[in-house]
């Protein structure tokens, strides 16, 4: 029988000159994986709306757990996911762990470093 049009196209080689692999090799999980960042800064950016309405402080919370599962070396996530948890006293010594880790990840981080010093002072 005869093939499909479709099944003679071969894809444009790579830039290193090697064979670019078919269509059907890039599987949902590649596809998904390139997809990662952008995923993580929507659900960054959903968060800080919902961040802004008191009542949607748990909703904001796990859309920045989700951004830092798919990015976890954002230390913009980090800070944003600390902001938060710092709200919280229960949950302050969570907070101080994030606001690290953004640190960790850009020493340079000026705010991160600010809160983590607010964050570790004494009660007043």
């Amino acid at each position: 029988g005869a093939h499909p049009p479709s099944a003679n196209i071969t894809p444009a080689p790579r830039a290193d000159g090697r064979p670019a692999a078919p269509a059907a090799a890039h599987a949902p999980k590649e596809i998904a994986r390139r997809l990662q960042p952008a995923y993580a800064a929507a659900h960054n950016n959903l968060a800080l709306i919902l961040a802004t309405q008191p009542s949607r402080r748990a909703d904001a919370m796990a859309h920045y757990e989700i951004a830092l599962r798919l990015l976890p070396n954002s230390a913009v996530i980090h800070f944003n996911l600390a902001t938060e948890l710092a709200k919280l006293p229960a949950r302050r010594d969570e907070a101080e762990s994030h606001f690290a880790a953004a640190l960790e990840i850009d020493p340079n981080f000026a705010a991160a470093r600010t809160a983590l010093q607010r964050l570790q002072q004494p009660d007043r």
